[in-house]
This record gives C-alpha cells, sequence and structure tokens, in this order.
C-alpha cells in the first residue's frame, strides 16, 4: 500500500509527458496553433487549416465549408484538450492532434482538403506510386518533399490533381455531408517502391488510319499492320532521392480470357533519383488479331508496378474461326424454355449518387435453379444518344466501369451486365436506346464459355 501513491505518481507523470507533446494554443482572435514533435498545424480565425507541416514539409490544407461557396461566415471555434472543434449551424469539424496523428470528424458539409503543390507522390492500392494525377482512388498515402508521408489510418481517402477527399464520397458509400471519421499518421518514411510513378507505355509506328479505313474502330487501339515489327516503349520515373536497380519484363497474350504468351522480353536497369528511364521493346511482326501486352517492374521476385496496353494487328482482315458448337441452336432453345417457365421477378433498386449523366440501379433477376443474376443499370438522362457518366459512380459497378465514369470516357446509351454468382460468368447485354423500361432477360450473341 505504500508504493500505491509512487506509482500514481509515475503514471501521472506519463500521462503528462504525452499530453505536453501535442502543445495547442488558441489567441485572441480565435486562431489556434498546433505544435509536436513531428508536425505543426494552424486553424486560422476562418476555422480553415491554414498549414499542416511535417518537419517543415506542407502538406495539406482545408477551408471550412463546401468547395467553391463563399466562406462560412464567423464559426465557433472550442479548444478541448487535444481537440479543435469548429462548427458553424449543421456543419461542423473537430481535429484530434495527437503526437504524430490527426483524427477528424466532420459532418454537415461537403469535406475536402488541398494537397500542397510540393506534395510529389501518392501511395494507391498496391504500393504502387506515382506524381499526383487525374485519379486515385482509395489512395493509402502522400508522399510530401522531404520523403515523408501523410498516411490514412481509418479510412480512405480520393485524389484527384491536388483535391484530397474522402473516398467513400465517390465510391458512393456516403453522400457529402453524412459522418465521417477519419485519421491520418504524419512523419514516416516513404519506401523506396513507393516513388516509382506509373509505367507509362507508348506504341511506336502504329498505324490507326489503317484501322479506320477498314472499317473497325477498334476502341482506340493502337493498330499495327500486317508484316511490320510490333514496337513500344516504357517509361518510369523514380520520384525518390536514391538510384533504382530494376528488372523490366514485357508479356504479349493473345487474348484476355483463354490467354497464351505469344511473346517475353525482359531488360535491366538503374533509373536515377529523380530521373526517368525509358525502354524501347521490338517485337517480331504478329499475326491478325487482338492482343494485350503487360511491362512489370520487378525487384528480386517482387512485382512493383505493371501496366497494360491492349493492341491489333492487321485487323481489318482479321478473321478469327467461329467457335459456335453444333448443337448451338438446341441448347438455346433448352435454356430459353427453362426460362419461359421461371418467372423473373426483376428488383431494380438505385444505388450510388446520381448525376446530371443519369443514375445507376441494381438489377437482380431470379433464374432456372434458383440461381439470382445480378447487374448494374446504367440510366442516362436523355432518352437517345450516347451519355457520359461523368461524376456517376457506385461501389457495386466493375472497377473498369467505375474508373471509366468517373473520367467521362465512359459513353454508352444503357445497358445492363449480368453476373451469374454460382455459374462465375459475366454477361453485358446492350439495351439499345433506353425506353425506361424493366430490363428483359435476353439471349446472349457469344458462347458464354468464350
Amino acid at each position: 500500500m505504500r508504493q500505491t501513491p509512487i506509482i500514481l505518481a509515475l503514471l501521472a507523470t506519463v500521462a503528462s509527458n504525452a499530453y505536453c507533446a501535442v502543445a495547442v494554443q488558441q489567441a485572441a482572435d480565435r486562431s489556434v496553433t498546433i505544435v509536436t514533435p513531428v508536425y505543426t498545424a494552424a486553424i486560422d480565425a476562418k476555422g480553415n487549416l491554414a498549414e499542416l507541416s511535417v518537419k517543415g514539409a506542407k502538406s495539406i490544407t482545408h477551408q471550412f465549408g463546401d468547395p467553391g461557396k463563399p466562406p462560412v461566415a464567423a464559426p465557433s471555434i472550442n479548444v478541448i484538450g487535444q481537440m479543435v472543434a469548429v462548427r458553424s449551424g449543421d456543419a461542423r469539424v473537430e481535429w484530434t492532434f495527437g503526437e504524430d496523428t490527426v483524427g477528424i470528424l466532420t459532418e454537415g458539409y461537403n469535406f475536402e482538403c488541398t494537397l500542397d503543390a510540393s506534395v510529389k507522390s501518392v501511395i494507391a492500392p498496391g504500393g504502387a506510386g506515382g506524381p499526383p494525377g487525374k485519379y486515385f482512388g482509395g489512395a493509402l498515402a502522400v508522399i510530401l518533399a522531404n520523403d515523408l508521408t501523410v498516411a490514412n489510418t481509418k479510412g480512405a481517402m480520393h485524389v484527384h490533381e491536388r483535391r484530397y477527399l474522402p473516398n467513400a464520397y465517390t465510391s458512393g458509400g456516403s453522400r457529402p455531408g453524412d459522418r465521417l471519421e477519419l485519421e491520418v499518421r504524419l512523419g514516416a518514411p516513404a519506401s523506396a517502391a513507393q516513388f516509382l510513378g506509373t509505367i507509362a507505355v507508348a506504341a511506336v509506328g502504329s498505324n490507326f488510319a489503317e484501322l479506320l479505313e477498314g472499317g473497325n474502330l477498334g476502341g482506340g487501339f493502337p493498330h499495327f499492320p500486317k508484316g511490320v515489327p510490333v514496337v513500344f516503349t516504357s517509361a518510369q520515373e523514380n520520384l525518390g532521392n536514391q538510384p533504382f536497380e530494376l528488372e523490366y519484363r514485357l508479356s504479349v497474350m493473345d487474348h484476355y480470357v483463354a490467354a497464351r504468351e505469344v511473346a517475353s522480353q525482359r531488360q535491366a536497369m538503374a533509373i536515377e533519383a529523380r530521373g526517368q528511364k525509358q525502354a524501347t521493346w521490338s517485337l517480331p511482326p504478329l499475326e491478325p488479331g487482338f492482343y494485350y501486352l503487360a511491362i512489370s517492374a520487378w525487384q528480386g521476385q517482387t512485382k512493383l508496378s505493371e501496366t497494360r496496353q491492349t493492341f491489333t494487328v492487321d485487323l481489318p482482315r482479321y478473321a478469327r474461326p467461329l467457335t459456335r458448337p453444333a448443337d448451338w441452336d438446341a441448347f438455346w432453345a433448352r435454356q430459353e424454355a427453362r426460362l419461359a417457365g421461371t418467372p423473373p421477378n426483376a428488383r431494380v433498386v438505385e444505388i450510388g449518387t446520381p448525376s446530371l449523366a443519369g443514375k445507376a440501379y441494381e438489377v437482380t433477376l431470379d433464374m432456372p435453379g434458383g440461381r439470382t443474376l445480378f447487374g448494374c443499370l446504367l440510366v442516362p438522362s436523355q432518352p437517345k444518344g450516347p451519355a457520359g457518366f461523368g461524376s456517376l459512380v457506385a461501389d457495386r459497378l466493375r472497377a473498369d466501369i467505375v474508373a471509366k465514369a468517373r473520367d467521362g470516357s465512359l459513353k454508352l446509351p444503357a445497358g445492363v451486365q449480368l453476373h451469374d454468382r454460382a455459374a462465375g460468368r459475366c454477361q453485358l447485354y446492350a439495351l439499345g436506346e433506353c425506353r425506361r423500361q424493366q430490363p428483359a432477360r435476353m439471349r446472349p450473341v457469344v458462347s458464354p464459355g468464350y
């Protein structure tokens, strides 16, 4: 019992030292400064996060209130221990400052931060890095000018150019103004692999004009005429302060699904600190058809990054042998008879965040054998013509459709993509011009096994 006061005193000392590691001071004009051994921060009299610097390197700033709207007039700013609470009406943000962390609770407005111009890289899912670009969904961290990081430890963030906002807004998981809790950890050093930019791939000498003359747009893929070597270049940037020894591997496949490798090459090279290296890949002429190549960067047995590129060869004269089975019509006659005996019981539920371009719906249909088809229906706001689903994103859409929808390159009248979970197959059913009706179950135009 005599040791109890000593133990309590020691615990109080430890707690006091931890608390004192974070100094939060409010001035007469209501502005607040925060100093820790890892970072400094400042909240101005308007409730904005005017500075957040990690050992001298600037990271993010934040304007209290909805971006693009006039600043909120005279919000209340209260300091409670290590928390700074900013409120105006229903809009509020609470910053909780730890020694190397910042907790964020936001509600009532579109929370968004801005990356400082000196932020040089974004760490995307999978550990790949690259300079802030058009989109980095679910970014894990950003790398500052001094090679230290601001990492998301609670709630992923989305990077668009220099905008830094909750990933829940863009995935359809939350709407702007919903209550969100986030946390970032500051000051951890970035690993060498995270300084590598995206591998940029470009075709050399491809002839897209011949593809147009052949009457097939080919989706804008690079096109190589018959008998011409297939040549690509790849380039990657090292944003770090140390040189990087890498081995690049190229693989060319002849099919997306039943893929067969038709060519492979390797090149070893060193990328200088804050430098960029380009490699040239030359392949002999290939047979007419569709191909895709993958160029990846390796360190030892670890793949650090990869980029894929679809291309075509002599497409105007491409004639792939049909794989239509002899019992094709009989097979579909049986399937259609089974479908006729199963009421579809269509369920259409709106998902995601509506946009001016249109809406997204989850579609489920009952199928024979107790199976259920699941898919997404994209409905444009205009009844005819192509629609660009620029800001229309939903967490149920496939990742490739989400990426195209975000940058506006997804343009289609309407379509339903149905996935049979039991069979593990995915089909795309085009509806043509949207007539705002429940989707019918359709017979696909290709073999499901293709």
